[in-house]
């Protein structure tokens, strides 16, 4: 799975794809993957979810962790 997301980014940068927003169902409870990833592990919360993913706003994330 891993190098599968890994290969579509690389693609994705390649091939200069027009990223854009996900929007999240907030009728459904938040999984415990996206919990996991975004709030213990990059510590961006629902940014990881409404907002294009980048390295700025993962280092945005941990900065603020501080």
């Amino acid at each position: 799975m891993i190098t599968g997301l890994e290969s579509r980014g690389q693609r994705a940068i390649a091939e200069d794809w027009n990223l854009r927003n996900f929007g999240r169902n907030y009728n459904l409870s938040e999984s415990m993957l996206a919990r996991t990833l975004y709030d213990g592990i990059l510590k961006i919360g629902n940014e990881g979810i409404t907002e294009i993913p980048s390295i700025k706003l993962i280092g945005r994330g941990k900065s603020s962790e501080r």
